[in-house]
């Protein structure tokens, strides 16, 4: 076949082996050890790719992804008392429980103290989150742990993979707990010393996830400003190393944001006067990287 005739159809008939394969490498044991890191690898890879060609996923629904059961087969019914469902099936979830498999083995990738495995985890969640998210047999229960582990998580570099993971979470999915994700992003991104874990590498990867987030809910100018109060705390960090990597998400999130606004994002222009200020102090900085980020944060914010 040639490559124009490699579409999202022409696989269909494989959807249901190609989003079941995480699930049934881990049932077979291929996820152990060196040659499990490599799997696991392949795996992220391939469901990004999933979720960038727009393969459609098995369509069954109801059930569970350890498979107490994968739906109602051929002829069942759910139970009823009197004619209405039981508490029970009305609790079953609604969705597809290959996604729910999927979602659980990027989860547990995202686990691992391998750097190479973290990164492919993040990258299928950016194509995957907001394509399948929504389809997911208890799709709401997977998101809302992955916020309660983002508060509770112990470990430096898992921790902030998880915030990598918010940034990735569709629309829907962060309007709907507005009240409860933006604190959580806001709280990690600063300094704080009521939170236990609260590393440079986690208040830069809360930094990135709080600018994603206000970028996707355009509707909420005070939200937007928050997310530059937070930028201009971030670029004002100077303890050393540990502040130099909260100052670049700074830089790197002031580019965000004013490229938004260029586009008809509501951010108040007092905030947009303070971001390009932070970028043109970026451009003094000791450091190379940094200066030589905010010197082209600004070269685009010129054009």
């Amino acid at each position: 076949a040639t490559r124009a005739e490699l579409t999202p159809e022409r696989f269909e008939p494989f959807a249901e082996r190609l989003f079941g394969l995480p699930r049934a490498a881990g049932e077979a044991g291929l996820l152990r050890g060196k040659g499990g890191e490599q799997t696991r690898a392949a795996l992220c890879r391939m469901l990004c790719g999933l979720a960038v060609a727009g393969l459609q996923p098995p369509k069954e629904v109801q059930g569970s992804a350890k498979g107490e059961g994968v739906g109602q087969t051929e002829g069942m019914q759910p139970q009823t008392e009197g004619g209405k469902p039981t508490s029970e099936s009305q609790a079953q979830p609604q969705g597809s429980v290959a996604v729910y498999d999927c979602l659980s083995f990027l989860d547990d990738c995202l686990r691992t103290s391998n750097d190479e495995i973290q990164s492919e985890t993040l990258r299928a969640y950016d194509a995957f989150l907001p394509r399948f998210l929504a389809s997911a047999a208890k799709g709401d229960a997977w998101t809302d742990e992955l916020l309660s582990r983002a508060d509770r998580e112990p470990q430096v570099n898992i921790k902030r993979a998880l915030f990598f993971a918010i940034r990735a979470l569709p629309a829907s999915a962060l309007r709907a707990r507005e009240a409860r994700v933006f604190p959580l992003m806001h709280a990690n991104a600063r300094r704080n010393t009521s939170i236990a874990v609260n590393d440079p590498e986690v208040r830069r990867a809360a930094l990135a996830a709080s600018v994603s987030a206000a970028i996707s809910l355009p509707a909420s100018a005070t939200l937007a400003a928050a997310t530059a109060a937070l930028l201009r705390k971030g670029a004002a960090d100077r303890r050393g190393d540990a502040g130099l990597q909260v100052r670049e998400a700074a830089v790197r999130g002031a580019h965000e944001l004013l490229a938004w606004a260029a586009k008809g994002g509501p951010l108040p222009p007092a905030d947009v006067a303070d971001l390009t200020s932070l970028l043109v102090a970026a451009v003094f900085e000791p450091n190379d990287r940094l200066r030589l980020q905010a010197g082209f944060s600004l070269q685009y914010a010129a054009l």
